[in-house]
């Protein structure tokens, strides 16, 4: 049932009767397990239309995933910037200041950070991962190793004045490259970077300060402009 809102529901909202034709079970079961979605938030009814955003639609993919749909199936049905979406909500739930796709340019190479959030003195790069099925090591080695260069490029990049991002008031800030993933992965950590499905992440979030000897960071102090690397 999940998978078929997931379908129906990727362009537009759909009309409840049109999902239960293309259901083909019986009527009275799919009520009762829409009914099921509406109570958890996932979607909303309302004059026979079925509509959901995109928090709830990740939340159907997972579901989706845990009751054992083919993953591939599953996140082909995910919009790329639903992904990036669910980040931002969650980092704006927990009061940071967010910066979606954020572009700047360093030693005349061009950089883009998925999802940037602001919270002093903590400036988490997040590299979004809508992989299909469970990485080779190989390159899981190579996300990360690009998130860190990034991240880097990010601090030396920073202060500049042709890009206003918040930390560049602050004293100083703490850098941290991560990766969000939608599906999990046998490493929590490489490098020291951590790799957080998204169901993990306001978990990772909650535990965040309490396990900042285990992250890779990077401190940059903006009064100063010296770096710690």
């Amino acid at each position: 049932m999940a998978l078929s809102i997931l379908k129906s529901t990727k362009k537009n909202p759909i009309e409840l009767i049109k999902i239960i034709k293309d259901m083909r079970i019986d009527a009275d079961n799919i009520m009762c397990f829409l009914r099921q979605f509406q109570n958890k938030n996932l979607i909303a009814i309302k004059d026979n239309i079925i509509k959901t955003n995109s928090y709830n639609r990740i939340m159907l993919a997972v579901r989706a995933i845990e009751l054992g749909a083919d993953i591939e199936k599953v996140t082909g049905l995910l919009h790329w910037k639903e992904f990036e979406g669910i980040a931002s909500l969650v980092l704006e739930r927990n009061n940071f200041i967010v910066k979606k796709n954020f572009r700047f340019t360093y030693l005349k190479k061009k950089n883009e950070i998925d999802v940037i959030g602001l919270k002093k003195p903590i400036i988490l790069c997040i590299d979004c991962k809508h992989w299909k099925k469970e990485l080779k090591f190989s390159s899981l080695k190579k996300i990360v190793a690009n998130q860190i260069k990034r991240t880097k490029n990010l601090i030396k990049f920073l202060p500049n004045i042709s890009t206003k991002i918040e930390c560049t008031s602050w004293d100083y800030g703490i850098f941290i490259p991560a990766i969000l993933s939608l599906i999990p992965t046998r490493h929590k950590f490489h490098e020291s970077v951590p790799i957080i499905p998204i169901l993990k992440f306001q978990d990772f979030l909650n535990q965040m300060l309490g396990n900042m000897e285990k992250i890779r960071l990077f401190q940059k102090s903006f009064h100063h402009l010296d770096q710690n690397f």
